[in-house]
C-alpha cells in the first residue's frame, strides 16, 4: 500500500471504531481479549529490558501514549479532509 493512502486507513479504522457500541457482545470480548494480549506482550519486552520500574504500569503508559498519538492523528487527518470544524 503507498503512504499516502496509510493516513485515509487510519481514519477509517478510528471511524469504524464509534459504531463499536453497536457490535455484539461477542466482537467486545474479542477486542477486550485482543488489546490484553497486546499489553501482556508489551509487559514481557519491558520486562526483559530490565526495566526499573514496573512493566505493568510502563505497558499502560505506552498504550496511552499511542492512543494518543492515534486521536491526534485522526483529528489532523479530518481537519485535512473536511476542513476546520466549528
Amino acid at each position: 500500500m503507498p503512504l499516502r493512502d496509510a493516513p485515509l486507513l487510519l481514519l477509517l479504522a478510528v471511524s469504524s471504531m464509534r459504531e463499536f457500541a453497536i457490535l455484539p457482545d461477542e466482537a467486545h470480548s474479542i477486542v477486550a481479549q485482543s488489546g490484553e494480549a497486546l499489553k501482556r506482550l508489551l509487559e514481557k519486552n519491558i520486562e526483559a529490558e530490565e526495566s526499573k520500574m514496573d512493566p505493568e504500569s510502563v505497558a499502560e503508559m505506552v498504550i496511552g501514549l499511542f492512543l494518543r498519538v492515534v486521536r491526534r492523528a485522526q483529528s489532523q487527518i479530518r481537519q485535512e479532509l473536511l476542513g476546520p470544524q466549528n
